[in-house]
């Protein structure tokens, strides 16, 4: 009688890590593209994904201060678009203004290093597009949107990369921006994609 109870026991212990086991499998499922495009993963597991991608992006964001003149928090919000196959992250209006500097290039870096491991898994995803209060940076900065021929052989032969927008000290204290940096590197910032290699992703300071 106490062998069978035993025996029993045994089955009921195999029987909960095999459900919990299930459990894991399903949340990873949901936690990460399990090899689906975004057109197949349905709206609830994408919503979830969403939520999880949000949560990582503003603890990222958060975990230090990039900008000196506003210690405000950074509050970002993550949608897939599934026609365009891309994630949209939506960052705070007020940090429109700034995008294209160092400081948010630093924060943009770090945050698609914090959630990478949840797109990785999502097939024919196309990468990340910023927005600042539902606009992206040409908003702020329309003569960027295009560049002449001349302007991009000028940059490309400069010898000196950099990053778009970046910031810069003038001799009288103000800051100035600076000209766009070439598109290996603007590609990466604005449509961050796992298939870049991770040298195409690196600051133009450490090139």
């Amino acid at each position: 009688m106490q062998r069978r109870k035993t025996c029993a026991a045994a089955r009921l212990r195999v029987i909960a890590a095999a459900l919990a086991l299930t459990g894991a499998m399903a949340w990873t499922a949901v936690a990460t593209g399990h090899d689906r495009p975004l057109g197949v993963i349905d709206v609830a597991e994408r919503t979830a994904l969403e939520r999880r991608i949000e949560a990582l992006a503003n603890e990222a964001a958060n975990r230090r201060s990039y900008i000196e003149e506003d210690p405000l928090p950074i509050h970002i919000r993550a949608r897939f678009d599934v026609a365009a196959e891309t994630l949209i992250m939506d960052a705070d209006e007020r940090l429109g203004p700034l995008s294209g500097t160092g400081a948010l290039e630093d924060m943009e870096m770090d945050i698609h290093e914090a959630i990478r491991v949840l797109l990785n898994d999502i097939q024919r995803f196309q990468g990340v597009r910023w927005l600042y209060g539902g606009k992206d940076m040409y908003f702020w900065f329309p003569q960027d949107r295009r560049t002449s021929h001349s302007e991009k052989t000028r940059a490309s032969t400069s010898g000196v990369l950099i990053g778009a927008g970046h910031m810069r000290r003038r001799s009288d204290g103000r800051k100035k921006r600076r000209p766009r940096a070439p598109f290996r590197y603007e590609a990466c910032r604005v449509a961050y994609s796992p298939i870049l290699r991770a040298q195409a992703c690196m600051p133009p300071s450490t090139l």
